[in-house]
């Protein structure tokens, strides 16, 4: 073990880890594109119903380079989960109970992609069409059926309204943060001029 990590450049690992975030947000951003070129195109062809993340990857379904790309488009997100894994356990090893939560989330958010990479890999080969929210009611029950399975549901519900909740309250701070800075940015401004004259 102490062999190989002395042949690798000290900078590979956050390199590598840089690379897999890069991939991964840009496959999420090409999901964003297609959620907006679907609502575009509801807004200009009435009868086109926009479609959520799931429903916007159907475009490629049913040909064999529509199939690659969703390929591809998995491989991204499977990449976006493993960064957000990452940067998750990372963020936990800090110290402060406040790095605990916020790798709690970022481990929830992995969940997450994984779950929608799952989805997105399942069209691409062909074992199910779309309609997330389908494919979501049946995995639940699914899960359901097993012994314990309604409290693993639980438990991840509980985990996704806690992270939600810490997430939207992580922002609000951080909104009011930047609005103080440039708040006191604007009283010096001000103050500046003043004191020239």
């Amino acid at each position: 073990m102490h062999a190989t990590k002395s042949l690798m450049p000290p900078r590979a690992g956050a390199e590598a880890v840089t690379l897999i975030g890069r991939l991964g947000y840009a496959a999420r951003a090409v999901v964003y594109f297609l959620v907006g070129a679907s609502a575009v195109a509801a807004a200009i062809w009435p009868e086109h119903r926009p479609a959520g993340p799931s429903d916007a990857v159907q475009l490629g379904h049913g040909n064999s380079i529509g199939a690659i790309f969703l390929i591809a488009v998995a491989f991204g997100l499977a990449c976006l989960a493993g960064w957000f894994t990452i940067a998750g356990l990372a963020t936990a090893r800090q110290a402060s109970a406040r790095g605990w939560w916020r790798g709690l989330v970022m481990l929830g958010d992995a969940v997450v992609y994984i779950i929608f990479m799952i989805d997105v890999a399942g069209i691409a080969l062909g074992l199910w069409h779309g309609g997330g929210e389908r494919n979501v009611q049946s995995w639940i029950a699914w899960l359901s059926a097993w012994q314990h399975g309604r409290l693993l549901i639980g438990i991840v519900g509980v985990a996704v309204l806690v992270g939600g909740r810490r997430a939207l309250r992580h922002r609000r701070a951080r909104r009011r943060r930047r609005s103080g800075r440039r708040l006191s940015d604007r009283r010096q401004l001000v103050q500046q001029p003043a004191r020239g004259a």
